[in-house]
């Protein structure tokens, strides 16, 4: 009797172990990734959708996250989705454009939005377009992610863009950034971000174009003592993942992911603001000279700003132009206000 116990505990022992054992292989690992540190927005919104993603999986999701650029820059991002070694990254805008040219048109100068949340709205009435361009090329968008505006970082206290003009910019390793900083009269010098901050400091770089959460991410505003509110951007981009590792969930799993991914677009938004504030503050305090967008003097920078985005376009193909002229269409539509 006491043998046929023992049997039949080692029986059940068994039984539980080998449960536990499929248990374990059955969860599905999301690995995400951002070129941004742990205090930037964008961070933190990966960080939330990994909890979400764990608890109303009920574990079944076992979520990853790789904060600044340990996964590498976005370039290396893109490619570890399509090639599997990564199931979800945000940030997606420069080198993403080189895939898919339509989505470009979320970062162009000048729709003169009236806040991210309007922006927000029209972006994501267009979202299906968005969707079926990236599907093309291997890619899934799961949440847009709402930023700042950009402006222009230089090393001393200027009042005018006229002191711009020739100075060598950092630019984003982007045909769209390069361009851009070359509206203002710099001379573009592309690196990467984390590269930045020993090009500002040694003097490789006198300024840049970014936003005020990117700055401050990378410390800049400890090189660099002022930020011209230029509002030449409100820079937008998109957190990714495969269509393969999409269509591969089992079909709950892939309704709480899409479910999670889209809720975060509201807790990005709230992190944005509170952010924006505190890196103000923060810079102002580091002796940052801030000038107003209302101070500013653009001169006929957005006439060029609006010809740069028609030629930009124009010059990716002509399925890329017709997208945008499309695009175009539906912010008139939705804003009320020319786009040309």
């Amino acid at each position: 009797m006491d043998q046929c116990k023992k049997n039949s505990l080692s029986v059940i022992l068994l039984l539980l172990a080998i449960l536990t054992s499929c248990t374990k292989s059955d969860r599905i690992t999301v690995r995400m990734a951002t070129l941004f540190s742990k205090e930037h927005h964008l961070a933190k919104k990966l960080e939330w959708t990994a909890a979400e993603l764990e608890k109303r999986s009920n574990n079944r999701f076992k979520c990853e996250v790789f904060a600044g650029s340990v996964m590498g820059g976005e370039k290396e991002n893109l490619e570890d989705l399509l090639l599997g070694s990564l199931e979800l990254m945000n940030g997606a805008g420069s080198y993403y454009y080189r895939y898919v040219p339509e989505a470009a048109v979320l970062e162009l100068p000048f729709y003169d939005w009236v806040d991210r949340n309007e922006a927000h709205r029209v972006i994501r009435s267009y979202w299906s377009h968005l969707t079926t361009v990236a599907e093309a090329k291997g890619f899934y968008p799961v949440a847009l992610d709402s930023r700042d505006y950009w402006g222009v970082y230089y090393r001393e206290p200027i009042n005018s863009l006229d002191h711009v003009r020739n100075a060598k910019f950092r630019a984003v390793n982007a045909d769209l950034w390069i361009e851009a900083t070359k509206l203002y009269g710099a001379i573009p010098n592309p690196m990467p971000y984390a590269d930045a901050y020993m090009a500002f400091k040694t003097g490789v770089a006198d300024g840049t174009l970014n936003s005020v959460a990117g700055g401050v991410a990378g410390n800049w505003h400890e090189v660099l003592k002022c930020f011209l509110d230029t509002r030449l951007v409100l820079s937008e981009s998109f957190t990714l993942t495969s269509k393969q590792w999409l269509e591969n969930l089992p079909e709950d799993l892939r309704k709480i992911f899409l479910d999670v991914c889209l809720e975060s677009e509201q807790f990005n938004l709230n992190e944005v603001e509170r952010q924006f504030i505190a890196n103000r503050q923060k810079m102002q305090e580091a002796g940052v000279h801030w000038v107003e967008h209302s101070e500013i003097d653009l001169g006929d920078l957005r006439e060029q700003g609006l010809a740069f985005r028609e030629n930009y376009m124009r010059e990716l193909g002509s399925e890329a132009y017709s997208f945008y002229r499309n695009w175009l269409k539906h912010v008139e539509r939705e804003t009320g206000r020319m786009q040309q």
